[in-house]
């Protein structure tokens, strides 16, 4: 049974309704991903879950990513000079709830066999609906979110898969 009930946000309210209503727009849900280089140490991968994303312009190829603050790679996509964005296929639901959670190993929840560093060598995710290979443009104040712009250097993508979609604090599968 459907509510009648509309929600309204009001600034300086109820930040859950605002979220609820920015949840009525439907998303596809990526995988961000850089590897974090130590002096002489090998690339340690990180990633996280992220559904705001949005590409920003053909000329020059750029796309945009946010990433909350208090996410604990925060730093780490703050300081890299590259990052890919792996759009994420239907089938790749547990995948995203294992980037989204906090304070794991994330590439050790995963088999090596699923994903491999890509030319911009930041981890790409196989079987992805499509792979966005970025160098770092520049990072911006977003509230409590930075706002990551990138220059697209290499792109794949892989149509015979649909996409993983978000709506409602949920996940979706399109169905043509």
């Amino acid at each position: 049974m459907m509510s009648n009930f509309r929600k309204t946000y009001h600034k300086g309210h109820d930040k859950r309704i605002l979220r609820d209503i920015m949840g009525c727009f439907a998303t596809g849900v990526t995988i961000v991903t850089t590897c974090e280089t130590n002096d002489g140490n090998e690339p340690k991968p990180h990633g996280i879950t992220a559904n705001s994303f949005t590409s920003v312009s053909l000329e020059p190829p750029m796309i945009l990513v946010c990433i909350a603050k208090s996410s604990g790679s925060c730093e780490i996509f703050n300081n890299a000079k590259s990052f890919s964005v792996n759009i994420l296929s239907a089938g790749q639901k547990e995948l995203s709830e294992i980037f989204a959670k906090r304070g794991i190993n994330k590439f050790s929840h995963i088999p090596e066999s699923e994903w491999h560093l890509g030319d911009n060598q930041c981890p790409i995710i196989k079987d992805s609906v499509a792979n966005i290979e970025c160098s770092t443009h520049e990072i911006h104040d977003g509230g409590d979110h930075i706002i990551l712009l990138g220059i697209v250097e290499t792109a794949h993508t892989d149509p015979q898969h649909d996409p993983l979609l978000y709506y409602k604090g949920k996940y979706h599968k399109h169905h043509p």
